[in-house]
């Protein structure tokens, strides 16, 4: 099985009674903001809250979503979704890591 890993990613939401979080990841693509979202798996409750900006490494695989209604009546077709059970101990749950210097 593949691993990912999600970095510097913003929890949208938690649910499963603690042991799963929808996490967005943004990037630039020619110019436009965009997130890429990821539902994370863990084995114990992990602790975190909305808003919060992890970094974690697990099993990668793919589901694919419901198809769905818009509001204006117009039928959409799911999309793929990553999920990733995670590996690791939810203490590595890390704050974002930046590439280069900071002047502060």
């Amino acid at each position: 099985m593949a691993q990912a890993t999600v970095r510097n990613a913003t929890v949208m939401s938690t649910f499963f009674d603690g042991k799963a979080a929808r996490v967005a990841e943004e990037y630039t693509h020619r110019g436009e903001v965009r997130k890429n979202y990821t539902v994370l798996w863990f084995k114990d409750p992990h602790g975190l809250d909305k808003g919060d900006i992890i970094t974690v490494t697990g099993l990668a695989s793919v589901k694919m979503g419901k198809d769905y209604v818009t509001a204006d009546g117009e039928k959409r077709e799911g999309k793929p979704e990553l999920h990733i059970n995670v590996t690791e101990s939810p203490k590595t749950v890390s704050e974002p890591s930046f590439d280069q210097d900071v002047p502060f």
